[in-house]
């Protein structure tokens, strides 16, 4: 994770594709857990994309930047337009056979938004959020399309924002030791001055964050 003046940790959620759609336009999207209590909003700004989160109407992350680096071809950060935005819903419950919790609730909202560079290229970019009562997750696809067939990623330009400098538990990324045998260590964001490995927890006020990533494949 890289750290800004903003306090901003660079990492991903990813999560599954969708079941139930429905399609909504707005200038600037946004969906609400189902409690309505976390609420997630997308926009444009000067062509870069961003989104935002909220809790109780209060801001989490600030403005935080969306994006990748490419090799050998324009980055998709810049220069982009929102042309759909779709909102849909979902809620199951389904039994794990082990574990603290037998029967595990699957519901939240989502909205999946499409951007699309308003250069010559015009290349797509989406992300779906998915809104939970207790947290979000949000993914990137790049749909199949003439001017990005072959691609390597040099480096991702996901951001979280933090709106203040709280309390972190945290561990250092690509030591000499294996990720998960280091001990947490226990810092101010603002303090971090090296890469770190997820889960990284912070707490601010008895609110607790907790920034992970999924669906690592290759």
């Amino acid at each position: 994770m890289k750290l800004v003046s903003k306090v901003i940790l660079v990492s991903f959620l990813a999560v599954l594709p969708l079941i139930v759609s429905s399609q909504q336009k707005s200038r600037v999207p946004e969906v609400s857990s189902p409690d309505k209590v976390l609420k997630v909003t997308v926009l444009v700004r000067d062509g870069a994309p961003f989104y935002r989160l909220s809790r109780n109407n209060k801001p989490l992350l600030s403005d935080s930047r969306l994006g990748f680096v490419l090799k050998g071809q324009p980055a998709l950060d810049k220069d982009f337009k929102i042309v759909n935005a779709t909102q849909s819903t979902f809620d199951e419950t389904w039994t794990q056979p082990w574990g603290e919790t037998k029967d595990i609730r699957n519901h939240y909202n989502s909205l999946v938004v499409v951007f699309e560079e308003q250069s010559e290229l015009k290349r797509k970019m989406s992300v779906e959020f998915r809104v939970y009562n207790d947290g979000i997750g949000f993914r990137y696809s790049l749909p199949q399309q003439e001017n990005l067939k072959d691609f390597v990623i040099l480096d991702e330009l996901t951001e979280f924002a933090l709106t203040t400098d709280i309390d972190a538990w945290w561990i250092p990324a690509y030591g000499p030791e294996m990720d998960s045998e280091y001990l947490f260590r226990h810092n101010k964001v603002s303090e971090l001055k090296e890469k770190v490995h997820t889960p990284m927890t912070l707490e601010s006020k008895g609110l607790y964050l907790s920034f992970h990533e999924s669906a690592l494949v290759d």
